[in-house]
């Protein structure tokens, strides 16, 4: 076999283990992100339908006795948790207001904009880019840090007073903070 042969051989399987190796990997398409419309409605969001701001009692009978509430009323902060059928965790003030919501979902109106599983591409399509923000930690053992990697990814909202964080570990959201924006 002459070099040229065998050098167009080697071109050949390179390409052929390449095209393999390409059928396997896992892979999303670009029409996967046509799912997703921008989002262009007028309604305030919510997370877990409960926007900081609202009275508690507006909420404790659509979400049912709370999992987990070692506070009393008038208590500041209290916290009040569910773990069933779905994780949310509701921060109030000495007044009953919520302060701070954290839940699994990013709604407006009946509409569920965000929610978890989803990437962080689908999550800018739908909201837009937001502002970006990147934890890591120290790699190595013991006290001798070799490098750093990547922990989670979080996306900051602003909407209408109201900050929205939503937590992305391995580019699928984790959970959803909502908050009043601090001036």
């Amino acid at each position: 076999m002459s070099p040229t042969a065998r050098a167009l051989f080697g071109l050949a399987l390179l390409f052929l283990l390449l095209s393999v190796a390409a059928d396997l990997l896992p892979s999303r398409e670009a029409s996967d992100l046509d799912a997703y419309r921008p989002h262009v409605g007028t309604a305030p969001w919510t997370a877990a339908r409960v926007r900081p701001g609202d009275s508690f009692d507006r909420h404790a009978t659509r979400l049912g006795p709370p999992t987990r509430d070692p506070g009393k009323p008038g208590e500041a902060p209290r916290v009040v948790q569910w773990t069933a059928p779905r994780d949310l965790t509701l921060t109030l003030d000495a007044q009953g207001q919520v302060t701070e919501v954290l839940g699994d979902d990013v709604t407006a109106g009946d509409e569920v904009l965000v929610h978890t599983g989803m990437t962080l591409a689908e999550v800018q399509r739908v909201l837009g880019r937001g502002s970006l923000r990147i934890s890591t930690r120290p790699t190595g053992s013991g006290v001798i840090s070799i490098g750093r990697s990547e922990v989670s990814r979080t996306l900051t909202y602003d909407n209408g007073g109201v900050t929205f964080e939503i937590t992305f570990t391995e580019d699928s959201v984790r959970y959803v903070r909502a908050f009043k924006t601090r001036p």
